[in-house]
């Protein structure tokens, strides 16, 4: 299911980068821009190392097996603390603003920090880019790790939604208005992925496996994903639908 998706979410995620490198140099001084920018780029990096011949060549050119586990959840992690690092300039004073994105960026490099500590103690074993959770979910390392990552992953996003909808109610724009309400739709079914994880956790803990809910996580992870990248795409296009009609007139 993923290798399906994933490439999909990859396109997205390209577009939106390309749309905002050309402005970022222009922005040095608009850090909102700059995280936007991160998002689409760190979500781009998660899709693309976790297809199955990326995956698989990360393994033999870096010598770590499975090594596209701690690499792409990193940039969820990390692009989770830039989509935070957005709404934050969007929503709020620059000073304030500036102090609530550093708590968040340290937050987000603690959490990596923790996932790449617990991914070394894991025990080393052969490739497994499609059932990677499910092999390793009676592992207790592993546990941890997926606990860690889970925890972060659903907090991020339910932060996500609920910062999004508010600030939809508040803003004059309405490309803002409609993009924010689709991330946060977006933010929203990526819950079910979560809820898989964690069940994950548990059943490992009881001896049991949760196989069949494998689809069900990857397409309410990347539908989730899809329709996150489509709402920060919308004010991008936006902006440079305006760009354009200017410099045409």
């Amino acid at each position: 299911m993923k290798d399906l998706l994933h490439p999909i979410s990859l396109v997205i995620a390209t577009l939106g980068f390309l749309c905002l490198l050309r402005d970022v140099p222009t922005r040095r001084r608009d850090p909102a821009s700059a995280a936007l920018a991160a998002v689409f780029l760190l979500s781009g990096l998660s899709f693309l190392f976790s297809i199955t011949p990326m995956w698989n060549y990360l393994d033999r050119v870096l010598g770590t097996v499975n090594i596209s586990v701690p690499l792409a959840q990193g940039c969820v992690v990390a692009l989770l603390a830039c989509q935070q690092v957005v709404l934050t300039y969007w929503g709020s004073p620059a000073e304030a603003a500036r102090r609530r994105s550093r708590r968040w960026l340290w937050v987000g490099f603690a959490v990596i920090a923790g996932l790449l500590v617990l991914f070394i103690l894991l025990t080393p074993s052969a490739p497994h880019p499609i059932d990677f959770t499910l092999y390793y979910a009676h592992d207790d390392w592993y546990a941890a790790y997926l606990t860690l990552y889970v925890t972060a992953y659903t907090i991020g996003e339910v932060f996500l939604a609920r910062a999004c909808w508010r600030l939809a109610r508040r803003s004059t724009r309405g490309s803002v208005r409609v993009g924010l309400r689709i991330v946060a739709l977006g933010a929203t079914v990526t819950l079910g992925y979560s809820a898989v994880r964690i069940g994950n956790v548990i059943a490992g803990a009881f001896d049991t496996s949760l196989a069949e809910w494998e689809g069900f996580a990857w397409t309410c992870g990347d539908v989730g994903a899809m329709l996150t990248l489509i709402g920060w795409l919308v004010p991008t296009i936006s902006d440079q639908a305006q760009s354009i009609r200017y410099r045409i007139k």
